[in-house]
C-alpha cells in the first residue's frame, strides 16, 4: 500500500506514468529488512521513480543495496565492494540531475572536480539517448 502511494507521489513529480512495479522488485522490496522504516522505503521508491525508463518499475531501478547486486560476502573484498557501490551513487546522482555534474557534485557532497575524477576513475561518461 505504501509502495503504491509513494510511486503515485513521485510519478506525478517527475512527470512521469509509471504503472507499477514488476513482481521480481516487490519480491525484493518485501524481503528487505527496512532499518530506515518507511523514510527508506520512500526514498527507495522516489530513486526507483527518477532512474525508471519505462512503465514499470524493475530490479535494476533499486538502489544497489535493496537490489543484493553487491553482496560483500560473494566478493569478501571491502574496497572493491565499496567502489561499486560508489560507482553506482555517482551514476544515480548524474542520471538524477540530467548529468548535471555541479547538481550531482552537491547532491553527492563532494566538489565537482572530485566528481570529475571519480568518474575518469570508473570510466563513466554520459548515457546517450
Amino acid at each position: 500500500v505504501l509502495t503504491q502511494h509513494f510511486l503515485k507521489i513521485y510519478s506525478k513529480r517527475e512527470n512521469k506514468r509509471i504503472k507499477g512495479i514488476t513482481d521480481e522488485a516487490l519480491k525484493i522490496l518485501m524481503e528487505y529488512n527496512f532499518p530506515g522504516n518507511v523514510r527508506e522505503l520512500e526514498n527507495i521508491i522516489e530513486r526507483g521513480v527518477v532512474l525508471c525508463d519505462d512503465e514499470y518499475i524493475k530490479k535494476e531501478h533499486l538502489s544497489l543495496i535493496i537490489n543484493k547486486e553487491i553482496d560483500y560476502k560473494k566478493t569478501g573484498k571491502l574496497l572493491e565492494t565499496i567502489e561499486k557501490i560508489e560507482r553506482e551513487m555517482i551514476i544515480e546522482a548524474l542520471r538524477k540531475n540530467n548529468w548535471v555534474q555541479v547538481k550531482a557534485a552537491e547532491e553527492l557532497g563532494i566538489s565537482e572536480r572530485v566528481l570529475r575524477y571519480k568518474m575518469k576513475k570508473y570510466k563513466i561518461e554520459k548515457e546517450r539517448t
